[in-house]
């Protein structure tokens, strides 16, 4: 995990060039293999003028439809792979929420996962984040469902691959979590954010600095600036 941090740690560094040339050469491999081994591709592959063996410019691939979630729902097998490298390690099943739509179903590997974390620990490196703090998520749990107001209490951020060094503790509500809504309803954001906000306030003393994260964007703030900033909130009893 440090070797594959220290690999995105250089190259967000190379010049625009650098990096635009080292993008399409591994998109030309991930072309190749998907026109030969991912049925649901190939067609819309050779529509782009995305043939393997043809070199890639951002034009001809700008021309691929994007993947749409109807598109995963029908391809159904058609969109696996039918021959995953070995190094890639164990096939894996993940399941959307259906939070903002129809859930869907795609398979990954290990090394997918593998990436996935490297990502989020960059992602929490760029920011000046209190690793010692309390950090403070909705998202989906495996394993389990992490409802208002008991949620789930870790030790520690996430797991050592992910952060392998020693961090504050966490609390997490599962992103399906819901409270008795106000009238007249609020949209689903503010429902999302009052479930949190009134977690929060059993969750950590007034002197705590949160980190809050949703799934799209994370921010370090103090437990009375969420309070008052989110929902207009004077005191956790509110």
């Amino acid at each position: 995990m440090l070797a594959y941090q220290k690999r995105l740690q250089d190259s967000q560094w190379w010049p625009a060039e650098q990096l635009l040339e080292h993008q399409l050469r591994e998109l030309a491999r991930l072309v190749a293999h998907a026109w030969r081994t991912v049925p649901f591709h190939g067609a819309r592959l050779a529509a782009a003028g995305l043939e393997p063996g043809r070199l890639i410019d951002l034009e001809r691939w700008q021309r691929l439809a994007p993947l749409t979630r109807r598109d995963i729902q029908q391809a159904g097998g058609d969109l696996e792979s039918t021959a995953v490298p070995a190094e890639h390690g164990k096939i894996l099943t993940t399941r959307s929420s259906g939070s903002t739509g129809t859930p869907v179903t795609v398979r990954g590997t290990i090394f997918d996962a593998v990436v996935g974390k490297a990502l989020m620990l960059r992602h929490c490196l760029w920011h000046p984040y209190d690793f010692a703090a309390k950090f403070a998520s909705i998202r989906r749990v495996h394993g389990g469902t992490y409802d208002y107001p008991h949620g789930l209490h870790l030790d520690r951020w996430g797991d050592s691959a992910t952060f392998p060094f020693a961090t504050g503790p966490s609390s997490i509500l599962s992103i399906g979590a819901s409270i008795a809504i106000p009238t007249p309803p609020p949209t689903p954001n503010t429902v999302c954010t009052r479930t949190f906000v009134r977690y929060a306030a059993r969750s950590c003393d007034r002197s705590s600095r949160v980190m809050l994260y949703t799934g799209n964007a994370t921010c370090d703030i103090t437990y009375s600036t969420l309070m008052i900033t989110t929902c207009g909130m004077r005191n956790a009893s509110e």
